[in-house]
């Protein structure tokens, strides 16, 4: 809290100095930073400009486009996204707490919205494949191994996010809960208390951002050394056994519970390393941003699945008669979704070592 003073007292002097307005600096700067700490964090978007201006196009790509690959896309085959998009959205109306629905209808509608929202988004990539195939006597250039990649692809994606979303996302709410059960009391003084609990909650978001940092970088170094496949079953292994231990080894907030988060957090978000690796290694040039693009995003269609199911574990009376152990045995719950992808990376093909398709 110290160090959070400082820092905005320091920075409301920089953005004064600078010539901000006073009144603006102020609603910067209230509530603990929380505006300004979300504009620093929307700060790295502004790469994307400069990476469009000086990163160039791969060689592979530019040789496509002289060939005229590339230009079999149609724009009136995106209206097909459009339609698409009401799939997500069908799910998150029937899921939204206290709609009157049953659960059966649910699950249908939820069935529904997935294939609605996979065939608007598959469709311009088939309608290209098809153009694109035409153009060179009629070859169907793979559509059916291309399409199952992207589904494959999306379906290994969506593990790593339902694991993200739904479980490890929830940590620091959970922290908070384990300092408001240990000390229930209103009006304790933190001091008395040892710790507030916000600042639980902060803390154990940030010993889960450094272990993410690391995890990322190493789930891209292990796929070099043991292979895709492999990497990707053992960080399966390794999230499950870190989050169950996590939320069903803790019952106060303490060091062993940061330790246990900075390994939790490590451990999920190596998948986000291993997939940029792993994603681009799975199609042919022509289609390579956009089957690795659906594969990563749609894989986010099927982690809000999971996370909108969350609510319901936890006032499940089987799962605890606190919200403190409500929560933990949901978010244990719904790590288990790693045991999918254990069996299912197995589908996929092993790319290391091997040139890129064309």
């Amino acid at each position: 809290g110290l160090v959070l003073n400082q820092f905005l007292g320091l920075t409301q002097h920089a953005l004064v100095e600078a010539g901000l307005a006073q009144h603006w600096v102020d609603k910067l700067v209230a509530h603990s930073g929380w505006r300004l700490m979300m504009l620093i964090g929307a700060f790295p978007a502004l790469l994307t400009f400069f990476i469009q201006l000086l990163v160039p196009e791969s060689q592979r790509w530019q040789h496509e486009k002289r060939l005229g690959s590339t230009s079999h896309w149609a724009t009136r085959d995106l209206l097909a996204v459009l339609v698409g998009t009401a799939g997500p959205l069908i799910m998150i109306f029937l899921w939204t707490p206290d709609r009157p629905y049953s659960l059966a209808v649910q699950i249908a509608g939820t069935l529904f919205g997935v294939a609605l929202a996979v065939a608007g988004f598959i469709f311009p990539v088939f309608r290209y494949l098809r153009r694109a195939g035409a153009a060179v006597g009629g070859h169907t250039l793979a559509v059916g191994p291309t399409l199952r990649r992207m589904v494959l692809g999306a379906c290994l994606s969506g593990v790593a996010l339902v694991g993200t979303w739904a479980s490890v996302q929830l940590a620091p709410s959970w922290a908070s809960k384990l300092v408001e059960a240990e000390h229930p009391r209103e009006d304790s003084p933190v001091e008395a208390v040892g710790i507030s609990p916000a600042s639980a909650s902060a803390r154990t978001q940030i010993v889960s951002g450094f272990g993410a940092i690391l995890g990322t970088l190493a789930g891209a170094l292990l796929c070099n050394v043991i292979g895709r496949r492999p990497t990707y079953a053992v960080l399966c292994l390794g999230s499950l056994a870190a989050s169950l231990a996590f939320y069903l080894g803790n019952r106060a907030f303490g060091w062993p519970l940061l330790v246990g988060i900075f390994f939790v957090g490590g451990l999920t978000a190596s998948f986000y390393g291993w997939l940029p690796l792993y994603l681009p290694e799975l199609f042919p040039t022509r289609v390579r941003a956009t089957g690795q693009g659906f594969s990563f995003n749609f894989g986010r269609i099927l982690a809000a699945i999971g996370a909108l199911q969350s609510g319901n574990l936890m006032s499940l009376s089987q799962f605890g008669t606190t919200k403190v152990l409500s929560h933990a045995h949901a978010c244990a719950t719904m790590s288990l979704v790693y045991l999918i992808g254990m069996g299912l990376i197995w589908l996929a093909p092993e790319t290391r070592g091997k040139p890129l398709p064309e």
